[in-house]
């Protein structure tokens, strides 16, 4: 019987570090909310510009990866690389994704799809580039932040 009274706190304290003890947070629900807000994240995009968008959805620490320039650290950064490159060319970007995944925790997440940009080369011409994307997010008190973001 000392036995089993010794095995009742080895017990208890093996349950403590379950892993499914951790708070779960409701997943579809969570997933919705990413999905809604990579969407509100291109419709600021469409209609208040690139740097609306990314003062709303970007976190300070967002990493961008993007094929036509070097990985980009940093809002700051992103925004003073925009106002480099000349985004006036750019007639029209958007993009949709086909699936979000979301932690059990509810503090993290992806969306992956694509996206469509419309430009104007220096010529003159019209011109449109495709391609994948995907966004990592984490959750904040101000709603879903992207905290990785790239794109082929």
């Amino acid at each position: 019987m000392k036995h089993l009274l010794f095995l009742i706190p080895f017990a208890a304290a093996l349950t403590a570090c379950n892993s499914n003890n951790a708070p779960t947070a409701d997943v579809a629900k969570e997933t919705q909310a990413l999905l809604n807000a990579d969407k509100d994240f291109c419709n600021v995009e469409q209609t208040q510009g690139w740097k609306a968008s990314v003062e709303k959805y970007y976190d300070d620490s967002i990493i961008d990866i993007n094929s036509t320039h070097p990985v980009t650290i940093g809002k700051a950064a992103i925004l003073k690389q925009s106002a480099d490159y000349s985004l006036d060319s750019m007639t029209g970007l958007s993009w949709k994704a086909e699936k979000a995944v979301v932690s059990a925790s509810g503090d993290l997440g992806y969306v992956w799809g694509y996206y469509t940009n419309k430009f104007k080369t220096t010529a003159g011409n019209d011109t449109v580039v495709s391609g994948a994307y995907s966004t990592i997010y984490k959750k904040t008190a101000s709603g879903w932040k992207a905290v990785l973001d790239q794109n082929n």
